[in-house]
């Protein structure tokens, strides 16, 4: 973390307030928890473990049943968005937890796809960048084309500085060659045209689930993320966990508290004011 002094200025008369202009990277945790309600103690032992300012997660099987305090990490804001289809009764659902002191802020897109969470975080330039969790199943469990409802939301998004992280289950491309394989379905060109057409970068490079790239970190900023590294599963999940950093830039303010030595205080001189004010 690297600090440029921008302001100083007194706050009342005994404080000094230090405005810095502090530039330093945001630690990101992305899983497929397949169900985090029957998993929270390990998950919140892993988010102590490894205190990320940014939490995605795909697969909560969380439901109208699940209250938020059942879910919710002190210190973190909670976005929430579940799967609501009565003809399906489990899966599904994703969560996006960041940090209070960054003041995430819900951004609804217009595109209505069906499971998606967004917020809105604002840099010391006042640049927006705006972080999306989605997930997409294999199973026809949707109404309507979510292929296109997807590629709808990333056109969307993409005139934004934006972040999507998420489950996909696009398994047939090739990251490397951004080719899909011969036998892939027309939908899995049609996305990565979107992809490509929207200059998004893909972070993730390594499987993620056995031999498969499912999850992808998706931006349209290169240098925003840095550092991406595949980890263990979370519990009985068949996912790996994903970790990476996002560059950042903020405003600190400091409250200095300014203390006076009255050890050193001259006496004859504070006795002479005292009886001259008298």
């Amino acid at each position: 973390m690297s600090g440029n002094f921008n302001d100083e200025r007194e706050v009342g008369t005994d404080n000094i307030l230090l405005s810095t202009n502090t530039k330093y990277e945001l630690t990101c945790l992305y899983l497929n928890a397949r169900s985090v309600l029957n998993k929270l103690d390990i998950f919140h032992a892993t988010v102590d473990a490894t205190k990320p300012d940014i939490i995605g997660i795909t697969e909560t099987w969380a439901h109208d049943d699940v209250i938020d305090a059942e879910l919710n990490i002190d210190g973190y804001i909670m976005f929430r968005c579940d799967r609501v289809l009565k003809k399906v009764s489990r899966g599904g659902g994703v969560l996006l937890f960041v940090k209070e002191e960054l003041a995430p802020v819900e951004f609804y897109p217009r595109t209505e796809y069906p499971e998606h969470v967004w917020c809105k975080l604002i840099d010391s330039h006042l640049s927006e960048l705006y972080i999306g969790v989605c997930y997409r199943s294999t199973s026809d469990v949707y109404e309507g084309d979510v292929h296109q409802l997807l590629r709808n939301l990333i056109v969307e998004m993409s005139s934004n500085r934006m972040l999507i992280m998420g489950d996909l289950n696009y398994p047939e491309i090739d990251w490397d060659t951004h080719q899909p394989a011969p036998h892939a379905a027309i939908e899995v060109q049609q996305f990565m045209d979107c992809v490509d057409g929207n200059f998004l970068l893909q972070h993730i490079r390594q499987p993620t689930r056995k031999d498969n790239i499912l999850d992808v970190a998706l931006t349209n900023e290169p240098g925003l993320v840095s550092d991406v590294e595949v980890v263990d599963c979370l519990s009985t999940s068949d996912h790996n966990m994903i970790t990476w950093n996002i560059q950042w830039e903020c405003d600190k303010q400091t409250i200095v508290k300014m203390r006076r030595d009255y050890a050193k205080v001259n006496r004859s001189a504070l006795l002479e004011e005292i009886e001259f004010k008298d």
